[in-house]
């Protein structure tokens, strides 16, 4: 196993998610009108999330997302959007004919039924009560179609940043603690959607059988590393490009995590290049055969900003200050655009299972900036006071600056 292998191992978890959501067979669930709309969502999140990849990949560098994590917060944000600027998200996210309130509602049901291994979705909006007040419509469809969590508090408050990391790493179990750096005085809210897996293998791996093992770098380098290895049936497809096997998680196996290898002298970035929606519908049917696998205990850190790759892929409006249209976000006038989009994931593989939690933040911007307000002042000249006048020293046709006049008043006198 290479670097390559490694990389593509990767690739093929971040789909987890998605890959999950598609192969669930909950005993109770969403009616089957409902249960299609959410499989037609899902794959609609595949085909975005391998686009992202595809874009954010680099050769020889680890790259990690959640697809859904990623969808969830701009579709909610989609909701706030109006005219061209929707259009551009929804288009760019390839669900243009969805409905996407109900088809989101339905994917979230689906996807918390019961099943062998733990997976939790959430969703909030956080609005600067220095600068917006949010439309009552809009965070209506967030608490009800998203189970958003809304809440408006002082962006100029410190506490507030800490509340919002807060939120996001008890949602991950602690594994993302901070994934804003800032919160900027001057904006208006973020959507914030956070997802966090942990399962433990159908056949745990046997720790008597890891041992260490060179893995080639890129580079044409090794490192060594802790190879787990286990013999049984999996879910295994072969092509003249690459290897896939699947390990189940749970008794039931209904999430099932991938591996993909490229084939020798084949790259992983030509590898992914082969990927699409329908590919991963194929590899998810693969049948099972005997045989053995070997893959490293390893675990994984990534954080991107997703503004530039975002904006290739076609949703250019939503970032623009002086074209967005998220009228639908407040309830008392002013224009808004996306200033950000911060996702961060994690992963960890061993013997026992695996466990991974992702987050995502976008950012909302008001175009004409309005600074939080201070607290009303209150001035009462009821003792002594200093005054002064002053030739006014601003632009080029104005005063000296210089004092005019001054004093110091002790008992003022009616005039």
């Amino acid at each position: 196993m290479n670097t390559r292998r490694l990389g593509c191992s990767l690739v093929a978890v971040s789909l987890l998610g998605a890959l999950a959501l598609r192969d669930l067979h909950a005993e109770t669930g969403p009616n089957p009108a409902a249960h299609e709309l959410a499989r037609r969502l899902a794959e609609r999140n595949n085909r975005f999330g391998l686009e992202l990849m595809a874009r954010l990949h680099r050769e020889g560098q680890n790259l990690f997302l959640s697809p859904l994590s990623v969808s969830s917060a701009l579709q909610m944000t989609s909701g706030a959007a109006r005219g061209e600027t929707r259009t551009e998200m929804v288009r760019t996210m390839h669900v243009e004919e969805l409905d996407l309130p109900a088809a989101n509602r339905a994917l979230i049901d689906l996807s918390l039924a019961p099943t062998d291994s733990t997976l939790a979705l959430a969703n909030s909006l956080w609005g600067n009560s220095e600068i917006v007040q949010l439309n009552e419509d809009f965070a209506a469809e967030c608490k009800t179609y998203y189970s958003a969590e809304v809440r408006t508090l002082s962006f100029q408050d410190p506490r507030s940043l800490l509340a919002i990391n807060g939120w996001i790493s008890d949602r991950t179990a602690g594994k993302i603690p901070q994934l804003l750096d800032k919160l900027p005085r001057e904006a208006a809210g973020d959507l914030i959607s956070a997802v966090h897996f942990k399962g433990s293998w159908h056949r745990a791996f046997d720790e008597r059988r890891t041992q260490e093992a060179d893995f080639r770098l890129s580079a044409g380098h090794t490192q060594r590393v802790k190879m787990m290895n286990a013999t049984g049936e999996y879910p295994y497809v072969e092509t003249k490009d690459y290897q896939a096997v699947g390990l189940g998680f749970g008794q039931k196996q209904d999430r099932v995590m991938w591996f993909i290898v490229p084939a020798e002298g084949r790259r992983l970035s030509e590898v992914l290049g082969l990927f699409d929606a329908e590919r991963l519908k194929e590899i998810s049917t693969s049948p099972r055969h005997h045989g053995t696998v070997s893959i490293p205990r390893f675990k994984l850190r990534d954080k991107s900003e997703l503004t530039d790759v975002l904006r290739e892929l076609g949703m250019a409006r939503a970032f623009d200050a002086q074209r967005a249209d998220f009228s639908h976000f407040s309830s008392n006038g002013g224009r808004f655009f996306i200033s950000r989009v911060l996702h961060e994931a994690v992963l960890e593989v061993n013997e026992a299972g695996a466990e991974a939690a992702a987050a995502t933040a976008v950012e909302i911007m008001p175009t004409a900036v309005a600074l939080p307000h201070e607290s009303p002042f209150r001035f009462v000249a009821d003792q002594p006071f200093l005054v002064a006048i002053i030739d006014k020293g601003i632009g080029p046709d104005a005063g000296s600056g210089a004092v005019l006049f001054a004093g110091a008043v002790y008992e003022p006198a009616s005039p």
